[in-house]
């Protein structure tokens, strides 16, 4: 039998690829991508955000409706998910290491193989993908996070309002869907495991990559809290010079009046 995905896999990249130099016909319109220096970012996070919503809404959904019988198999859905999420990753690694170069390169160099390792097994050994499915939903906070990149690039002061509501949406997602979510469905995971369908090295090549996958959002974690809560607080609470300066204003008018 002739197997298509292969095919699409091929067809995928392509048109990541292609999006991501078309992508600007749509960034033109923003006039700190045209004087920015790192236009080849700018594509890389509009491919980003694109597929980020793609993966995380989609994989969402499915979660909510799927039935606990159906976490132990692989369905059509989760095929298609994976070409993509493989035609994705595999382009994004690629320009993270060899169009753009970002600093934290290795965290994402991590990330990225960990994911790719664990659906390429996944595809395989056809088991236990509702986990992996479970897993992808993490990918909505990456819109928050994206949406976030964008606002800082295009000039919005950090304690716009927009900035804000964003990092709050942005620690607000990190929080449920990687930092709560995450070892609930390991828990699921662990509780339902099924020796019978899966070997001992099959749970515990879970278990290791859940460990390193979950201590690197734990660390990513610290690092968004460190970054965003300035910015949130000090928009929420003013500082209490400003307060003052308000009390001396007041003052002042009164006394010379």
């Amino acid at each position: 039998m002739f197997n298509v995905f292969p095919i699409l896999f091929i067809i995928n990249i392509s048109t990541l690829f292609i999006l991501h130099n078309k992508s600007h016909n749509l960034l033109k319109f923003n006039k700190y991508y045209l004087i920015s220096k790192e236009k080849e970012t700018w594509k890389n996070y509009t491919i980003a955000f694109i597929s980020n919503t793609i993966i995380g809404v989609l994989c969402t959904a499915n979660i909510i409706t799927r039935k606990q019988e159906e976490l132990n198999s692989i369905t059509l859905f989760d095929k298609y998910m994976y070409i993509y999420c493989l035609s994705y990753f595999s382009y994004d690694t690629y320009y993270v290491n060899f169009k753009i170069k970002y600093k934290n390169a290795m965290e994402y160099n991590l990330h990225h193989i960990l994911v790719l390792y664990a659906i390429g097994y996944t595809f395989i050994y056809n088991i236990y993908s509702g986990y992996v499915i479970w897993f992808l939903t993490t990918e909505i906070s990456s819109i928050f996070l994206d949406i976030r990149w964008f606002l800082y690039k295009s000039n919005y002061k950090n304690n716009s309002i927009q900035s804000v509501s964003t990092s709050i949406m942005v620690i607000l997602t990190y929080t449920i869907f990687r930092i709560m979510q995450l070892p609930y469905a390991e828990y699921q995971f662990i509780k339902n495991y099924d020796t019978s369908i899966g070997s001992k090295y099959y749970f515990y090549r879970q278990v290791i990559l859940f460990i390193i996958i979950y201590l690197l959002n734990m660390y990513w974690y610290y690092n968004i809290i460190n970054k965003f809560k300035k910015n949130i607080i000090e928009f929420i609470l003013p500082k209490p010079y400003l307060i003052y300066n308000k009390f001396d204003d007041i003052s002042y008018e009164q006394n010379h009046e």
